[in-house]
């Protein structure tokens, strides 16, 4: 008796075990309806319609045609978004040698024949704007530039500030005036950290000396009139960001939103030793920033 019931007792164990084993359903884990119980993948999974913008990453489609028609050479363009709409700045040689900037619709058309020219100070004919730069603050709804006019007695970071819409305001020096032997601010790199203020950095060098250093300025957009931070003087007052380093270059800038904090990063040395910097708003001392080989972070 004993044993049919031990018997019984083991069928019924197996019978639950095989039954386990055979439970079919979603297997696929990254299904929406993924069973963790399921052994045995029945076709039954399910998953979550792509959004427009997945969609769009998958297989993104492109349409191509030509923004400004110009019998000039167009380079360096760049495009900052402005909530709906956006804005594009370029340059444009030979002489006069200027930067253009027009905005685009919501579909991307543009709202100028032949876009307007950002500055038009000192002596067009001989002047070269070079090394162009764009950025837009959403808080205070501005675009601001950040160009090297480049004239030999009138040498030195410059920017405007302006309105989607209205290119009327004055262009304001950043760094400079100076004398091309002395001084030479470029490469500039701009970014608005949502509250008004757009942080620049740039390289810069003189005239008397074959290094070069990253220098960090900020310009207030959100009043009338923007206030540049160091104020630009006889000599780059910019911050040093690249205290110690010799050939530091092209730099760029980012803000993080979350951390409220800005990050840079840019090259030095030269040849096979050339490396990677970076440095953040969170390790300033004494007017001075930390900044690292990116491999030591």
């Amino acid at each position: 008796m004993k044993s049919l019931e031990k018997l019984s007792l083991m069928l019924l164990v197996g019978g639950l075990v095989l039954a386990s084993c055979k439970k079919e359903g979603c297997t696929d884990p990254t299904a929406e309806n993924h069973g963790e119980s399921a052994k045995n993948d029945d076709g039954s999974c399910t998953y979550a319609t792509p959004t427009e913008g997945d969609q769009a990453i998958a297989s993104p489609t492109f349409t191509t045609n030509t923004l400004i028609a110009s019998s000039k050479s167009q380079e360096f363009p760049q495009i900052v978004l402005n909530g709906s709409n956006s804005g594009v700045l370029w340059a444009e040689s030979p002489s006069p040698c200027e930067l253009k900037f027009v905005g685009l619709t919501a579909s991307f058309t543009a709202d100028g024949a032949s876009g307007t020219a950002v500055d038009n100070t000192g002596t067009i004919s001989s002047a070269t704007d070079v090394d162009p730069n764009l950025a837009y603050s959403s808080s205070a709804d501005k675009y601001m530039t950040a160009h090297v006019h480049a004239q030999s007695s009138d040498y030195g970071l410059k920017g405007k500030v302006f309105t989607p819409g209205d290119m009327t305001g004055s262009v304001f020096d950043i760094e400079g005036p100076f004398n091309y032997t002395n001084e030479r601010p470029r490469y500039p790199k701009m970014e608005a950290n949502g509250s008004g203020i757009i942080s620049i950095v740039y390289h810069s060098s003189s005239g008397t000396s074959t290094t070069s250093s990253i220098r960090f300025k900020t310009v207030d957009v959100s009043a009338s009139s923007p206030t540049v931070s160091p104020a630009a003087g006889s000599t780059q007052t910019g911050i040093e960001l690249s205290v110690g380093d010799s050939d530091a270059l092209f730099p760029d800038i980012a803000w993080n939103s979350s951390a409220g904090v800005f990050g840079v990063v840019y090259m030095v040395g030269s040849g096979n030793g050339r490396s990677i910097k970076f440095c953040d708003g969170g390790c300033k001392r004494n007017n001075r920033y930390k900044c690292k080989d990116l491999n030591t972070c």
